[in-house]
This record gives C-alpha cells, structure tokens and sequence, in this order.
C-alpha cells in the first residue's frame, strides 16, 4: 500500500489550491459582468421601446422577420431532404447506363480487363456507390453554382423588403422581406438538405449491402470491436478497399465544403434583410443618452 507523505500532499496543495482560486477569482467577477450587462442592456432596450415607437417598430419588424425564418427553415430543409429521393432515382437509372456503356467500350475491356474481372458482388456495389456518390455531389454543386447565377442575373441575388401593414396601434408599417427574396431564402436551406440528404442516404444504402454480404455482425453494437470487425471483414472481401476509403472521403469533404458554401451564403442573405431593415428606420431613430447603474 502507497503511504502518502506530507511533502507530496504539501506540493499538491501549494499548485492546485491557487490555481482554484484563481480561476474561481476570475469565473465569479467575470459572470457578474456579463449578468449585469446583460440586464442593463434588457432595461436600455425597454425604456427605447415604451418611449419610441420607432425603435419598437424596428424590433417588432426583426423580430416577426426572425419568427418567419425560424418556421419556414426546418420545412423547406426537410423538403430538400425529400427531393433527393427522385432525384438519387434519376441519377440511379442514368449513371448504371453510362457506366455499363463506358465498361463495354473495347478499350476498357482489352486494357482493363483485369480490374473488370474483380469487379463482382461487394467490389461492384462499392464501385458504384463511389462513383454515385462523387457524381452526384459534383451535379448538386454545379446546380448550385447554375442556380447562384440564374438569381444574379434575374436580380434576385440580392433581398428586398416591403412594408407590411401592422396590427399594432402603436406603428403604422413594418418592412418584410418579400416574396421573392423569402422564396430565394428558402430555396438556399433547400440545398443544405438536398446535400445532407443525399449523403445520408448512399451511406445508409451503402451500410444495408455491408449487412446484405455479411460484412456487419449479426450482434452488430456501436464499439471499437465491433468497427475493427467491420474493417477486417472488408479488408478480405474487397481488393481496392483504399481506394473507395478515399472516395467515400473526398466525398464527404466535398459535401461539407457545399453545405459550408450554401450556408456563407445563407449567412449573408440573412444579414443584409436586417440591414435592410434598420436602414428603413435609422433615419428616425432617436438620438438618446442614457446612463446605467454601471456608469
């Protein structure tokens, strides 16, 4: 049995006591702040709204313009989601006639004759998933970019708002996004969920042959085990496993990059609506000097 002497228990205390207390030192004050500037800001915008009823027009417009997006959003995401389905049955019937063209084609059978051979059962599944999948991002893609330029030169690329009528006494309009730009808005959220949908879908397609051909265990559990199970099955049944390891990859790096590309996209449509929306009222803004309790 280890004896604890006073001397390690005297260098435990002298380095982590302090420590402790340094950071609790620094946690404490630094929660204080941001509570009491959190509550100061809430009062400031209170006092604005009860005596300025442009200043509770323009929050009252942010906010039915942030209540839109938040209810629209996830249905046309999960829609984009749906849309993949027609379109992977499309790609599915088109892409098995241009690849059963191209590996009948005499020069691929005399110099590939090889390669061709091995492609049967699971290395043919995950021959063509790959090429799908590859395929498939880079159509998406340059949809998008078609899509990028079809907006910009129907001058849809950038959003306009409206004024819509209120229901509030106080105020008289309240600017929207129109109808346009709301649909230009939404179909950018359409693509995050055509791009994730359709990467979900080839890895479950993908996973429900690994079960067809036996690679996935019966007791299948999500562990270390279980995985490296997996691995070493698929290193015995598949010849160019590396090579759709790194096709699966840079797929899944390409989706990634489109949805980060969509989404800077969505990021900047969103900020210039509010902007939009703050230039409809700034220019009647109050000019006001107000001093907290914190100075």
């Amino acid at each position: 049995m280890e004896i604890v002497t006073e001397e390690p228990l005297q260098i435990f205390s002298q380095l982590v006591i302090p420590i402790l207390l340094l950071a609790v030192s620094g946690i404490i004050p630094a929660y204080i702040t941001k509570y009491s500037k959190k509550r100061d800001k809430t009062q400031y915008i209170n006092f604005l709204r009860l005596n300025f009823i442009i200043i509770e027009s323009y929050l009252i417009a942010i906010q039915y313009y942030k209540a839109r997006r938040l209810a629209t959003v996830p249905i046309y995401t999960v829609l984009g989601i749906v849309t993949v389905l027609p379109f992977m049955l499309i790609m599915d019937s088109l892409l098995k006639r241009v690849l059963l063209y191209i590996l009948k084609m005499d020069y691929i059978e005399k110099y590939f004759s090889g390669i061709l051979n091995n492609l049967t059962g699971l290395n043919m599944v995950l021959f063509y998933y790959s090429c799908f999948y590859i395929i498939s991002v880079l159509i998406i893609l340059g949809i998008w970019f078609i899509w990028c330029h079809l907006l910009k030169s129907k001058n849809l690329g950038t959003p306009k708002i409206t004024r819509l009528d209120s229901t509030n006494e106080r105020t008289i309009f309240i600017p929207s996004i129109e109808i346009s730009s709301d649909l230009v808005y939404l179909s950018l959220w359409s693509f995050v969920g055509i791009i994730t949908g359709l990467s979900i879908l080839v890895f479950l397609a993908t996973f429900g042959m690994f079960i067809k051909y036996s690679i996935v265990p019966n007791d299948f559990s999500f562990s270390w085990s279980t995985f490296s199970s997996i691995y070493t099955n698929l290193e015995n049944d598949v010849l160019y496993l590396r090579y759709y390891i790194i096709i699966f990859f840079f797929g899944v790096i390409l989706s990634l990059f489109t949805i980060i590309i969509v989404y800077q996209s969505i990021k900047w449509f969103s900020s210039e609506v509010k902007i939009l929306i703050t230039n409809y009222f700034k220019y009647d803004f109050p000019e006001v000097k107000i001093i907290t309790e914190n100075g």
